[in-house]
């Protein structure tokens, strides 16, 4: 199964959800192959797995370097093989505990990239190319590679997490395309209700006029899926992520938004919300140390040369929360 993370709205914690997600199903599904693909040109759920700020970074550095990432194969197949495979797919995933030794075994990358701007106008080029078929082999390149990795493992159940941009890019495309069930993280707040209705007016052409949305009559990417008889994921789940965790009225208003939205995803589609609340400084110590959240320990960690105390009863809570979530996905 490949699950897409996405909304239309940045600051709603798509990566960091990826990387709970990904490294607690990977450590609760050992005879599983857990894939994480990173089109989000940030890079950031890469720099985690693969070890966290600076050494991540590093790592993912020498990944790009080498061409092993999710851009280093679109220069590839632009340079050598436009419309068909390169043969090589396997070189571009890694199995991410040769970076990161605090990872589980069975999970691999493929690597975002810093360069997923620029590889993305090559994707374009490619889909706009005068030959027959030249769209629909440019747009689902990322399911191709992918599903190249799964053919090479037949033994193997995969379950697959792609993280994505915010803004609705050609890489993000590439990702919808590629994806069977996608997931909204949102926050409690009206812009993620706005965020989710352009989502969904976008990918499936359902509209609640949560505000004027004639600007999406210069989108029409339903239509385009149609034309390529491409088929959309399923929306499947929506996550109310960084939910408040204390009620004062100060989160009066929050907690109606939040009730508007699982309102909202229930009116259209009868898709479940889960809520997750706010990590806190768990998220500052998993981005810098490249930790899963369930190894995490009631004590001081170095974050960027200060101290960061970790709490043992938020890590408890965001585990409870991230396994409600996972709850979801072994169907």
């Amino acid at each position: 199964m490949k699950y897409c993370i996405w909304n239309n709205k940045g600051g709603v914690g798509k990566s960091f959800l990826t990387y709970c997600l990904a490294t607690e199903y990977a450590k609760r599904h050992t005879d599983e192959i857990v894939v994480v693909a990173d089109m989000c040109p940030q890079a950031n759920v890469s720099e985690m797995l693969l070890g966290g700020n600076g050494k991540g970074q590093e790592n993912l550095f020498s990944l790009s370097n080498t061409n092993r990432t999710i851009a280093g194969y679109i220069k590839e197949r632009y340079l050598r093989s436009r419309f068909e495979k390169l043969g090589t797919e396997l070189q571009y995933f890694v199995n991410v505990d040769s970076y990161n030794e605090l990872m589980p075994a069975n999970l691999v990358l493929l690597a975002g990239d810093f360069d997923l701007d620029m590889a993305s106008r090559l994707v374009s080029s490619m889909a706009n190319e005068p030959i027959k078929e030249a769209k629909g082999r440019a747009m689902t390149m990322l399911k191709g590679i992918l599903d190249s990795y799964e053919q090479a493992h037949p033994d193997k159940k995969m379950t697959f997490f792609i993280d994505c941009n915010p803004s609705f890019a050609v890489y993000t495309e590439l990702a919808v395309f590629a994806s069977d069930r996608i997931i909204i993280p949102c926050t409690g707040d009206f812009s993620s209700l706005r965020g989710i209705s352009k989502v969904l007016k976008l990918l499936y052409n359902v509209s609640e006029d949560i505000e004027n949305d004639s600007m999406f009559e210069l989108e029409k990417f339903k239509e385009k899926a149609d034309s390529l008889m491409l088929p959309l994921p399923k929306l499947y789940l929506g996550i109310i992520n960084k939910s408040r965790t204390y009620a004062k009225k100060a989160t009066v208003a929050y907690k109606s938004h939040e009730k508007q939205i699982e309102a909202y995803f229930g009116k259209l589609n009868n898709v479940p919300v889960v809520t997750v609340k706010d990590c806190n400084n768990i998220a500052l110590v998993v981005n810098y140390n490249g930790t899963p959240i369930s190894s995490l320990e009631a004590k001081p960690y170095e974050v960027y040369g200060e101290t960061s105390q970790v709490n043992a009863d938020q890590v408890r809570t965001m585990i409870e929360d991230i396994e409600k979530v996972l709850q979801y996905l072994v169907s």
